[in-house]
């Protein structure tokens, strides 16, 4: 199918990596995000570090954030009970 080929493309150097990561969006990340919405911006600020603003940013899908604070956003998501229990093993990206 179309994803075949187009991985056999970024094989052979035709795509890159960064275009193909803007085509196949991360729909784990996307639910995180939409999930956020039930937890208080200023409970993620509190938590993260990040100003208010920027939490609001995360929340819109217009900010990524640093593995390190996704990882206390994950546990922080996982004791409101939106997520899965959260141990800080495993990555919203599966990887």
């Amino acid at each position: 199918g179309k994803e075949g080929n187009e991985l056999e493309a970024h094989r052979a150097g035709v795509i890159s990596a960064a275009e193909r990561q803007l085509e196949y969006h991360n729909s784990e990340f996307e639910d995180l995000v939409a999930k956020l919405q039930q937890i208080p911006t200023k409970v993620i600020a509190d938590t993260t570090g990040y100003n208010p603003r920027t939490v609001r940013r995360l929340k819109q899908g217009e900010f990524r954030p640093s593995a390190n604070r996704l990882s206390q956003i994950l546990t922080l998501a996982s004791r409101h009970g939106i997520i899965p229990r959260y141990d800080g093993i495993q990555s919203v990206s599966g990887n």
